[in-house]
This record gives structure tokens, sequence and C-alpha cells, in this order.
């Protein structure tokens, strides 16, 4: 993700939800496994590349990589709750 460092006191969500990443996207991405997952990770990691967008990237890691079922639960629901929490379609 250079030239832009990972940024741990901004949200997986948050960059997602700011950068303009579809809510159907989002829901495709949480709700994907395996090999899914990895190709759509991937392309929304594209996505805020491309948009100069930095976030902390260890959320999406855990989303990867957590082995356990409430891990990797917990990782899904950490990037929904920050992305509809500043989803512009969600706001007042």
């Amino acid at each position: 993700m250079c030239p832009r460092p990972h940024r741990p006191d901004r949200a997986a969500g948050l960059a997602l939800a700011e950068a303009g990443y579809s809510e159907k996207r989002l829901e495709r991405l949480l709700a994907a496994e395996g090999d899914t997952l990895h190709t759509l990770l991937l392309r929304a990691v594209r996505f805020l590349a491309a948009k100069n967008a930095t976030c902390n990237w260890v959320q999406f890691a855990r989303l990867l990589l957590s082995t356990g079922e409430e891990k990797r639960e917990a990782a899904r629901l950490a990037i929904a709750r920050e992305f509809y929490r500043n989803h512009k379609d969600h706001k007042d």
C-alpha cells in the first residue's frame, strides 16, 4: 500500500466508507469465505489504493487469517460497524 502506510488509528470500515466503497460490495466481502474472500479482499485493498486511502491493515489481516469462527466474526463486525457508522447513506 505504498506510499500510504498502515494507520492503526484509522479503521478499515471507516476508510472504505469514506472512499465510497459500496454497501453491496462490503456485504459480499464480509460474507465471503476461502478463495472468494481472498479475491474480494484484494479488490477492496486495490480500491483503497486507487483512492490513496490508508487504514488499519491489521483489521483486514484478521478477516483473512483468523482460523476460529468467533475471531473471524469479530473481524467482520468491526469492519461493518465502522463502515455503517460512517457510510454516507446512513448519516442524518
